[in-house]
């Protein structure tokens, strides 16, 4: 389990456009938790948005790692 947590934290910041990629959905979700809180929107929006985001990380982050396994697994970089 800390395998796959390791894995992909050095997915998310392996690049530059990946790490303002993760800073960005963190301010997106941090933006509507502030929003809600001040009254502006109503909860929903903030699980809407975190949702989406959510997906999105997931859906992206695993498009990555298949992405930089050949290549890992090419420089003998690979887990076993």
């Amino acid at each position: 389990m800390l395998t796959c947590f390791r894995e992909r934290t050095e997915v998310r910041h392996a690049t530059r456009g990946r790490r303002v990629y993760a800073f960005i959905s963190a301010a997106v979700v941090l933006g509507f938790a502030a929003w809600v809180f001040n009254g502006g929107a109503q909860l929903w929006a903030f699980f809407a948005a975190f949702a989406v985001v959510a997906v999105a990380d997931e859906l992206l982050i695993r498009s990555w790692i298949h992405a930089d396994a050949p290549a890992a697994s090419r420089a003998g970089t690979a887990d076993a």
